[in-house]
């Protein structure tokens, strides 16, 4: 079927006589879909970041005893259920520290192409992780900082490994402040790799990451679309090895526990299993760097509201109604890894 996922008329009618809606369709505005689906009277996913129209539908959803989650992807979404799983574990949270990663692990000297941009789009991803200040909440407070601010080298687990990362806007860390609003301090990091990194700096720098069109030869043009374009068509063939961009992290939660310092490092990351299997799927092949995602948050999500697992109604952010461990077990069903420790940290 193809759908016009802003006709809300439409909407309605492809909806109507479901259990459950999973929006990943491309469109920023996913407030018409959530709408359908409360008129169509089924529960409703999607992997948008514009959550606040979204949200004045709570009292809507909740008369018609449905639940929707917004914003449910990896990061944010799962890493918000990750950070869930910490949280329910301590009496008191002082700090989170989100640290996700998207990472070719294939060493550069091992590449022909100079620049991987299939991590979304390359000119996306230098205006948003390049263009945005970064944020942290300290003391309750929310701070801007320039982007990537802050590099610290993190271990991330799975074949990711010790690399740096850095801050950025965060959608994880507004989520976590907008459930658990005393908590003081979360901070928001993500890595790209090391060499990726510094590629992507000096073209922010040399103005790439400008969000507005420029003129050349009276010609307007998006600066993000000479890279994409440049990108995609003017560097050599690969002729040694093709990317393996992987994707991976969680959180690492900090506050007492029976009078004790504690502290959890909870992570997640496809296995190779899984990994092995997109691949044969063909699911490894966009923007020919062997970069893959899959929807296993959004779907195990729906998994649980099918099941009764969720049984609160309303609209809301990842990371508050879902219930961690069986979320956790669904993922590891469907190939994830799991990973969690917990720390007793002195003085």
């Amino acid at each position: 079927m193809i759908l016009d996922a802003t006709n809300y008329e439409a909407l309605v009618k492809a909806i109507e006589g479901r259990d459950v809606v999973l929006n990943t369709s491309a469109v920023s505005d996913k407030l018409p879909a959530l709408k359908a689906a409360l008129a169509a009277g089924v529960h409703y996913l999607d992997t948008g970041f514009s959550h606040d129209a979204q949200l004045k539908y709570s009292e809507d959803f909740k008369r018609k005893n449905l639940t929707a989650i917004v914003g449910m992807y990896y990061s944010p979404g799962l890493d918000n259920i990750l950070a869930k799983y910490a949280i329910d574990r301590l009496d008191r949270v002082d700090s989170v520290d989100f640290r996700w990663s998207v990472v070719d692990i294939v060493p550069p000297e091992e590449h022909t192409r100079p620049l991987y941009w299939a991590i979304s789009d390359i000119g996306r991803l230098i205006t948003h992780h390049f263009g945005f200040p970064s944020r942290k909440l300290v003391n309750g407070q929310m701070i801007e900082l320039p982007w990537r601010a802050e590099p610290e080298m993190f271990t991330y687990m799975g074949p990711v490994g010790t690399t740096e990362a850095r801050g950025l806007p965060g959608e994880s860390l507004l989520y976590l402040h907008m459930n658990y609003p005393d908590i003081p301090n979360i901070t928001y990091k993500e890595a790209l790799g090391i060499d990726f990194n510094k590629k992507c700096t000096f073209l922010a720098e040399l103005g790439f990451n400008r969000v507005d069109p420029i003129e050349i030869d009276g010609q307007s043009i998006l600066p993000s679309k000479v890279i994409r374009y440049l990108a995609e068509h003017c560097q050599p063939p690969e002729e040694k090895k093709p990317g393996d961009i992987r994707h991976g992290g969680g959180v690492v939660v900090k506050g007492v526990k029976d009078g004790k310092k504690m502290e959890y490092n909870v992570q997640m990351w496809p296995s190779e299993e899984l990994v092995a299997k997109n691949k044969a799927m063909g699911c490894a092949k966009i923007s020919r760097s062997g970069a893959f995602r899959n929807g296993s948050p959004l779907t195990s999500v729906a998994i649980l509201i099918l099941k009764g697992l969720i049984k609160e109604r309303g609209v809301f952010v990842p990371g508050l109604v879902e219930p961690p461990e069986e979320f956790i077990k669904q993922e590891v069903s469907m190939g994830q890894s799991f990973a969690a420790s917990e720390t007793l940290l002195m003085g």
